[in-house]
Order: structure tokens, then sequence, then C-alpha cells
């Protein structure tokens, strides 16, 4: 009983502690109720346009915790993330709209995300859940730069189908074959343009997007991703992208699950 009540009162310090007196408890109380009604539910932010949308006794309360809540892509107070952000001011001034690609949108809190850092960015967001996408329309509607696309990404234009249809939501793996999603390049999906970033976190997919067709690095700006050897032991997982990005100079940060690369050079 007491390990439970300072568990429920370190969620509601780490809530205060993020979102302050009165908005922080409130949220916190929030998350634990929708959580155990087992329904969809709303959570309303300070200085967010519009609700975000969860799924009560599911993974989106992490998901949130890690995307808005921990600020897993939040890169800023680095010397990559302040490059990164020149070159985008840079574009803007060129009369250019930035491009960014997330590659497994899940229930679109990156492309939240992403649409509030980088409000004049075109954000293509992919997801190939059709129940992760029901939630993502929901809340990316309050987000006109976000278009969210209903298939995968994969190395070679390919139909594809979830292989862990009972996998957690966030954990939803899709493998070339006779499915229904689309198998999307990045080529097809940047059509050519210069891309600013291009966030991957798919699942282990990045084995197959990374082993051919990787000419868009060249046009890219900087690659955020999560690598999963963790989940696919001696399966060589990141093998591929590991040599398609040491031909390429770059920089590395990290934050949360996720490594940054920036390219280098002239921009």
């Amino acid at each position: 009983m007491l390990a439970r009540v300072k568990s429920w009162l370190d969620t509601v310090s780490y809530w205060t502690e993020q979102y302050g007196p009165i908005d922080g408890p409130r949220i916190a109380v929030r998350l634990k109720l929708g959580d155990h009604s087992r329904k969809p539910f709303t959570l309303t932010l300070p200085d967010f346009p519009a609700p975000i949308w969860l799924r009560g006794g599911t993974v989106d309360t992490r998901v949130f915790f890690h995307v808005l809540a921990a600020k897993e892509y939040d890169i800023s107070d680095t010397a990559q993330g302040k490059e990164l952000r020149r070159r985008y001011d840079a574009l803007i001034a060129s009369g250019a709209q930035p491009l960014i690609i997330d590659c497994g949108a899940n229930i679109g809190l990156s492309g939240i995300w992403y649409a509030r850092q980088f409000p004049e960015a075109e954000i293509i967001a992919v997801e190939p859940d059709q129940s992760n996408l029901e939630i993502a329309f929901k809340n990316l509607a309050a987000y006109p730069n976000v278009r969210l696309v209903n298939g995968g990404v994969w190395n070679t234009p390919s139909p594809l189908f979830i292989v862990n249809p009972d996998a957690d939501a966030w954990a939803f793996r899709v493998e070339e074959g006779e499915g229904t999603i689309v198998g999307f390049t990045i080529d097809q999906l940047s059509q050519g343009r210069p891309i600013l970033i291009v966030k991957i976190d798919i699942e282990g997919a990045e084995k197959a997007l990374f082993r051919s067709n990787i000419g868009w690095i060249d046009r890219t700006d900087l690659i955020a991703i999560e690598l999963h050897d963790w989940l696919f032991p001696k399966a060589g997982t990141s093998q591929p992208f590991m040599r398609a990005i040491a031909g390429h100079p770059h920089e590395v940060a990290m934050r949360g699950e996720n490594l940054f690369f920036l390219m280098s050079g002239e921009r």
C-alpha cells in the first residue's frame, strides 16, 4: 500500500514539475483515470490547440510520455539541434518549405511534436496499422501541415502485411508479402525534394529500408532513428543502416531511445 502511494506521489510530482502546480496534478489524475477506463479519452495540455486522444489500457500513455512529456525528439539544446534549426530557418528564408517524413507515426504524437517545433514544414506521417490511424487522424486534425499516409516504408514499392497483429500498438512489424498495406519508398514520399528530417521508428524494418535505394540520404539533413538490435538479437537489424550511414559524413546526438544523425557538409 505504501509503495503504491509513493508511486502515485512520484507521478504527481513529475507532472507538476512538467506542467506546474495546477495543470500537473490535473494531467496526472486524467491519465490515471483514463488509463483505467480502457476507453479512448482526451487529455488537454497547456498551449496545445486541441486535446490529445489516447486509448485507455494501452501503451498510448507511454507513447505520450516519451514523445510529448519527456520530449525524446528534442535535441534543441545540442550543437546538432542548433545547426538543424539554422538549416530550417535558411530553407524558409529561401522560400522553400522544409519537409519532414515521420516513418512509424503510431497515434500521431510525433507528428504533433514536429508540427509544433517546425510549423512551416510539410510533415508526411506514415503508419500501417488501422487502429493507430483512427486515433492519429483525431490527434492530427488540428495540424494542417501534417499529412497522414496509410502505409509502411520499405526499400522498394512493395505490398506489406503486419506479422504480429496481436502486439502492443507501438510494436507492430511489417514484412514484404501478400498484404494490403502499401509499402512506400522515401523517394516516393519525398518526390525528390530535399528533406529536413526523416524520423524512423519501424520496429526492425530499418533492416529492409536501408538495404537498397538509399540515395535520399544525400539530400537529408537529419535522420532520427530507433534501432532494434535489442528486439532481434543476432539478426543484424541495424547493419544495413550502419553501412549506409558510414558512407556519409555525419555527427551524432542521442536522447532517450533515439539516435540523431546530422549530415555534415554544405547545406
